[in-house]
C-alpha cells in the first residue's frame, strides 16, 4: 500500500544520505588532524555503515523495526537484482569497501587509497544515480514525487533538508527520534564537507610557485561562488629529471568531493607519465587510455606543456581547454583536441613556441571566456582587448585584472570558476 511504499521511499532516500556521510567520514579519516579526531570519525563511520546495511537488508528481506515487508514491486526489484543497475550488488560492494576503510590504520590511509577512491567515485557517480533511480521509481508508485523532490536537488543541502522533511513525515515514525538526535550532527557534517573542501583544495595544488631561471610564473583562481566547495579547476608545476619543467592547467567536470578525488588521480597520473620522459602529446594519450580503462565517469580538459630552460622553448598540447593567448603575436594558439577520458586512441597535436624577453603566455579554463550576461559571452576578443590595454602590468596584476573584468562583465554572477596561469620571460 501507499504507506509501506512511502517507508521504502524514505529508507532509499536515507541510504542516499548515508552514502554521502560515509564518503565524508572516510575522507576525514584520510586527512584527520589528530588521534582524537580520527577516533571520533572512525566511530561515526562504523555507525553509519551499520545503519546503511541494516536499512538495505530491511528493504531486501523485511524489517519489523522499520515496518518494511521485504516485498518490493517487480519494477523496483528489477533495479535491485537485475542488470544493468544491480543496486543490491552496488550497495554490498560500497559497504564492503567502507568497512575496509573503517578498519584501516590512519597511518596507512591516504587520499589516493584505492578503496577510498572507490567509495568517493561510487558515492558521486553510479551508486548515487542508482539510488536516485530507485527513489524516483518508488515515488511514482506512492505519488510522493512532489513532497520528496527537494531532497534530490543536491547532496550537501539535501542532507539537512532530508532531516527536516523526515521529521515532518509521520510515515517514517521509527526513524524520527534518531533523526532529531542527529540533526546537529547533520549540520556538522555539512560544515565538515566545507572544511574538507578547503583542505583538499590546498592539498591538490602547489603551495609555492617554483623559481625557474629566466621565467616568471603566476596564477590566479576566482571561485564562481563564495562557498568552500571543491571545484574542478587545478594547476600544477613540477621539475622533470632532465631539468625541464612541466606546467599544467586542468578542469574536471563538476563540483564536490568526487571531483577532488578525480583531481588527485589525474594530477598524479600525469606526473607519473611525465617523469618517464614522454612528450606532452604522449602523456595526454597515455592518461586518456588509463582513465578509460578505469571507467572514469568524468571528463577532464588539460593544457600540458614542458618548458626547456636551456632553449626557452615551450612545447605544449591541449585537450579541450580554451586556446592559450600569446601576447607578443597577439594571437590565440589554436591547438586543441577532445578532453581526456572521452574516446579511445585519441591523439593530441602539439605546438612549440620560443620565448623572447618579455614574452607572455596566458592559459585559462573555460570559466573565463564563458562568463556571460544572458546569452552574451565574455569571449576571446574581450580577453584580447583587456590584455592589449594592460600588457604593461605585472603578471599577477594582469591575471587578477582579467578575471575581475570577466566577473564585472557577468554582473558578479559567474557560472563557473576561473583559473588563469601566466608565463612571462624575464631575460
Amino acid at each position: 500500500n501507499a504507506e509501506t511504499t512511502a517507508r521504502e521511499v524514505n529508507v532509499s532516500g536515507n541510504q542516499r544520505m548515508l552514502s554521502q556521510r560515509i564518503t565524508m567520514f572516510s575522507l576525514l579519516l584520510a586527512i584527520g588532524d589528530s588521534d582524537e579526531e580520527v577516533k571520533e570519525v572512525r566511530a561515526d563511520l562504523k555507525e553509519d555503515i551499520d545503519l546503511m546495511e541494516e536499512q538495505h537488508n530491511g528493504l531486501m528481506n523485511g524489517s519489523t523495526s522499520l515496518k518494511l515487508p521485504g516485498e518490493l514491486s517487480p519494477e523496483v526489484q528489477e533495479l535491485f537484482l537485475d542488470p544493468p543497475v544491480l543496486l543490491d550488488k552496488q550497495v554490498g560492494n560500497f559497504i564492503s569497501k567502507a568497512r575496509i576503510i573503517s578498519n584501516t590504520p590512519a597511518s596507512k590511509l591516504t587520499i589516493d587509497n584505492s578503496d577510498l577512491r572507490f567509495i568517493v567515485t561510487a558515492a558521486s557517480g553510479r551508486l548515487l544515480d542508482s539510488l536516485d533511480e530507485v527513489v524516483t521509481k518508488l515515488e511514482a508508485e506512492s505519488n510522493f514525487q512532489h513532497n520528496l523532490q527537494t531532497v534530490l536537488q543536491s547532496i550537501t543541502l539535501g542532507l539537512i533538508l532530508l532531516a527536516i522533511l523526515l521529521d515532518i513525515l509521520v510515515i517514517f515514525r521509527p526513524m524520527v527520534r534518531r533523526i532529531r538526535e542527529e540533526r546537529v550532527e547533520l549540520v556538522g557534517a555539512y560544515e565538515s564537507e566545507r572544511r574538507i573542501a578547503s583542505i583538499l583544495q590546498k592539498s591538490l595544488v602547489p603551495q609555492e610557485i617554483p623559481k625557474i631561471k629566466g621565467l616568471e610564473i603566476d596564477f590566479y583562481y576566482q571561485s564562481a561562488t563564495k562557498e568552500a566547495e571543491v571545484g574542478g579547476d587545478f594547476y600544477d608545476f613540477f621539475k622533470l629529471p632532465d631539468g625541464r619543467w612541466g606546467i599544467v592547467v586542468g578542469d574536471i567536470a563538476g563540483k564536490g568531493i568526487g571531483v577532488a578525488a578525480e583531481t588527485a588521480r589525474v594530477k598524479y597520473l600525469l606526473r607519473d607519465r611525465a617523469y618517464t620522459g614522454l612528450s606532452p602529446d604522449q602523456v595526454l594519450s597515455s592518461i586518456n587510455e588509463a582513465l578509460l580503462k578505469q571507467e572514469t565517469e568524468r571528463f577532464t580538459t588539460l593544457t600540458y606543456g614542458i618548458y626547456d630552460v636551456k632553449t626557452s622553448v615551450f612545447r605544449f598540447t591541449n585537450a579541450g581547454n580554451p586556446y592559450p593567448y600569446f601576447v607578443r603575436d597577439d594571437c590565440f594558439l589554436t591547438i586543441t583536441s577532445l578532453p581526456v577520458s572521452v574516446i579511445e586512441k585519441q591523439t593530441y597535436p602539439f605546438k612549440e613556441i620560443k620565448f623572447r624577453k618579455n614574452d607572455t603566455l596566458i592559459m585559462y579554463t573555460d570559466g573565463l571566456v564563458e562568463a556571460r550576461v544572458n546569452a552574451n559571452l565574455f569571449g576571446e576578443e574581450r580577453v584580447r582587448n583587456y590584455v592589449r590595454k594592460n600588457a604593461h602590468l605585472g603578471l599577477k596584476e594582469l591575471l587578477i585584472g582579467l578575471a575581475d573584468d570577466a566577473r564585472t562583465f557577468s554582473g558578479d554572477n559567474l557560472v563557473d570558476d576561473i583559473l588563469l596561469l601566466g608565463i612571462r620571460k624575464t631575460k
